[in-house]
């Protein structure tokens, strides 16, 4: 039986500035997730903690850690494995003090 479990995190008052937010996704036991991923406009470091998720429009496995900048178009991603993320979603301009 799959289970699932997503959550928005708001940051604490000294990285607000920085950080929008975070979410947490974990999926167990899925039989098959295709997603299409549509540009927000944030930059986001990801970590996968369990399977890295599949990119057909890339034709290749997400890495364990990415940061993802903005985007012009969609991409698509899919998964048959339990899935286990955190993100990072940063502020405009927010990223910079981390990677400068």
């Amino acid at each position: 039986m799959e289970s699932f479990f997503y959550d928005i995190v708001y940051p604490s008052a000294p990285l607000a500035s920085y950080i929008k937010y975070y979410w947490i996704l974990e999926v167990r036991d899925c039989m098959m997730i295709e997603e299409r991923i549509i540009p927000e406009g944030s930059a986001s470091l990801i970590f996968h903690k369990a399977n890295p998720l599949y990119s057909p429009t890339y034709h290749t496995y997400q890495p364990q850690t990415l940061i993802s900048g903005q985007s012009s178009g969609f991409s698509e991603v899919s998964t048959t494995e339990d899935l286990h993320m955190i993100c990072v979603v940063f502020q405009p301009h927010g990223i910079k003090p981390f990677f400068n």
